[in-house]
């Protein structure tokens, strides 16, 4: 399910987000805080995929900017 959250600080500032799979365990934080946690026993393996978007109209007082830096993927 979606979820919305207030834990991002938006504008400039950059964002630390962790994505953990660890064992039936799927984890999510952003900014040091947790987001959500939960267990799925049916998943044995598979992709993970990253994706960003804003509820917010774009327009040139408001650019919509999303940039990813410094991607680490590492085995348990």
């Amino acid at each position: 399910e979606w979820k919305d959250t207030s834990l991002l600080n938006g504008g400039e500032v950059p964002e630390k987000m962790i994505f953990s799979c660890k064992g039936n365990k799927l984890r999510l934080e952003l900014n040091g805080s947790l987001v959500e946690e939960i267990s799925d026993i049916d998943q044995k393996s598979g992709n993970a995929l990253f994706f960003a978007y804003s509820n917010e109209t774009a327009s040139v007082s408001n650019p919509i900017k999303i940039s990813f830096d410094d991607f680490v993927a590492t085995m348990p």
